[in-house]
């Protein structure tokens, strides 16, 4: 098997691995938020609508408000400098300003009015500030993107990696890993926002960001442990912008790694 081929694998089974990880546990019938709205009908996964402004918002399981462009590749918000701010340190960094979750292709994606995205070209969402914040952002929204399912997906996997020409040319003709699953729908329908963010590497040019993400559980499973699942990518800036690490860091994620309390990890400013 070529270097490619394998860097396809990977990438493919460590992402399939990570929804078995956080549904595991997930109730055949889960509740929906009592408060969620009817989702409107808008572009189908392929390419964004040209039409701007917002539909009315909802909110997710969590009580957490979300922002439904009529783009269905998003909105980036109007950026301003953040001033002062801790970005480096052993502990908890601060969070970026004017945080939204927005709901773009299905899946949740994070914007700021300070740490970006700022453009999006094509599908993909670019433009983020060169600090640790802008890392976490970028990373999670390629995170999203990928579970996407169909081109939104590949073409993130295509652009926003650090990866070989061949190993491009690879990704971008295989199937999206939530595209292929029966259960994708479902998964995006459950699939959360994280709650909180840490930076485990910090310097100008590399980034080590994980997200803490509410683990699904049964009655019978739920305890005071293990409530949320880390995820982690390592983040290089490249060509102006984030780009994700991601045949050598996506299979060392550790995903199933839970932690019973956030303490030392940023929850995001809504």
């Amino acid at each position: 098997m070529t270097r490619a081929r394998i860097a396809v694998a990977t990438v493919l089974t460590v992402l399939c691995a990570i929804v078995v990880v956080l549904f595991a546990n997930r109730d055949d019938n889960p509740r929906e938020s009592g408060t969620a709205a009817p989702r409107p009908t808008r572009t189908a996964p392929g390419g964004p609508s040209s039409a701007g402004g917002f539909d009315d918002p909802t909110t997710d399981r969590l009580g957490r408000k979300i922002i439904i462009p009529r783009n269905a590749a998003g909105q980036p918000q109007p950026q301003r400098d953040p001033g002062p701010r801790v970005e480096c340190g052993g502990g908890a960094v601060d969070s970026p300003q004017g945080m939204q979750i927005q709901r773009s292709f299905e899946m949740p994606i994070l914007t700021s009015a300070t740490d970006g995205p700022t453009r999006i070209e094509g599908t993909n969402l670019l433009g983020y500030r060169r600090s640790p914040q802008g890392a976490a952002i970028a990373g999670f929204n390629f995170l999203s993107r990928t579970y996407a399912a169909g081109e939104p997906s590949r073409a993130a996997i295509a652009a926003l990696t650090i990866l070989t020409e061949d190993e491009q040319r690879d990704l971008a003709q295989a199937s999206a890993p939530v595209e292929a699953d029966p259960a994708g729908d479902r998964f995006r329908r459950l699939f959360l926002a994280p709650e909180a963010f840490r930076i485990l590497t910090c310097d100008a040019d590399l980034v080590a960001v994980e997200w803490a993400l509410r683990a699904e559980t049964t009655p019978a499973t739920t305890t005071a442990a293990g409530q949320w699942v880390g995820l982690r990518l390592n983040l290089l800036w490249r060509h102006g912008d984030w780009r994700v690490q991601l045949a050598r860091e996506l299979a060392s994620t550790g995903a199933g790694q839970r932690d019973s309390s956030l303490e030392g990890w940023t929850k995001w400013s809504w």
